[in-house]
């Protein structure tokens, strides 16, 4: 064997040397992104979030960046930051421009969502009519069609959701559907009648009935102490007047009056804003049982 010469012994140091550095480098990305995932399992999203942002400050020309930050916005998302969420997906439109358009409508779901939980209704429309319109597959498009129904979910008009899931019974009957979406398909318009919440409880008729018998719509709607408490300060202050004009003592009536006409208006203001806050809660109770049962986030991950 021929010894090796000076130079050749100094170039194959130099390739150990850049193979152990890019080994290096590998094993440190792997290690940067993989705590980050490990934090976000954990559910410690807040930590998860400036790992992975410093994964995209470390290597932001990395395949895996655009994935990084898909999950700064599930991470934001899942700490119920939703504008912060929907910045971070709306960014893989803008700032991953050449990322696959798989990825794209996948974030665009989740923009959506985040969209849906904030009130911005019609941006969440927008949203998944692009995808309906250019799917990048058919369980996308079927994902756009079941989160368009679900608009209507988030929005509390039970009617149209009942419609819009019926409707959808009949399509999502194929392979590219998630079994959990054909159930709800089938399922909700069910529970929507089940539950009679098509049918609301009217502020109007409410604030007339407390406007006729002063705690009449609180008694109605099981507020006996409110209702009795109403009748009863309305009742005494409006006796009290009678009583004072009756005998000539104007002034203390015009007080006491005031007073009685004070507390009826507050009364028949409370009957109403009670009956629409009473519609709000029920709606919201129902709302979070259908999102645990039909809404989970592993088909659209």
């Amino acid at each position: 064997m021929n010894p090796k010469t000076p130079s050749s012994l100094f170039l194959l140091t130099a390739v150990i040397l850049v193979m152990f550095a890019v080994l290096a480098y590998a094993g440190d990305k792997s290690q940067c992104i993989g705590f980050a995932d490990y934090l976000f399992s954990q559910e410690e999203y807040y930590r998860a979030v400036g790992e992975y942002k410093r994964y995209i400050f470390l290597y932001p020309a990395d395949t895996r960046a655009v994935y990084a930050q898909f999950k700064i916005g599930l991470s934001f998302f899942h700490a119920h930051q939703y504008h912060n969420a929907h910045d971070a997906f709306q960014s893989i439109h803008t700032v991953y421009e050449h990322t696959s358009l798989r990825r794209k409508q996948i974030a665009a779901l989740w923009q959506a969502r985040a969209c849906l939980y904030t009130g911005s209704f019609t941006e969440a429309q927008t949203l998944y009519t692009a995808i309906i319109n250019n799917p990048a597959s058919p369980a996308l498009y079927n994902l756009a069609q079941y989160h368009t129904a679900w608009r209507f979910i988030m929005m509390r008009d039970w009617k149209s959701a009942k419609n819009a899931f019926t409707a959808l019974g009949g399509v999502f009957n194929n392979a590219d559907t998630n079994s959990l979406i054909r159930r709800a398909a089938v399922d909700i318009p069910h529970y929507i009648t089940e539950q009679s919440l098509m049918k609301k409880k009217s502020p109007t008729a409410a604030g007339i009935a407390s406007a006729l018998i002063p705690g009449l719509s609180q008694m109605l709607g099981k507020r006996i102490g409110d209702g009795l408490a109403a009748f009863f300060t309305v009742g005494i202050l409006t006796s009290v007047t009678w009583y004072f004009f009756e005998n000539d003592m104007n002034t203390y009536g015009y007080i006491t009056g005031g007073m009685s006409l004070f507390f009826h208006a507050g009364n028949i203001y409370m009957a109403t804003s009670g009956t629409k806050l009473w519609n709000k809660n029920r709606d919201q109770y129902h709302r979070d049982i259908l999102i645990k049962r039909y809404w989970t986030d592993a088909y659209i991950e």
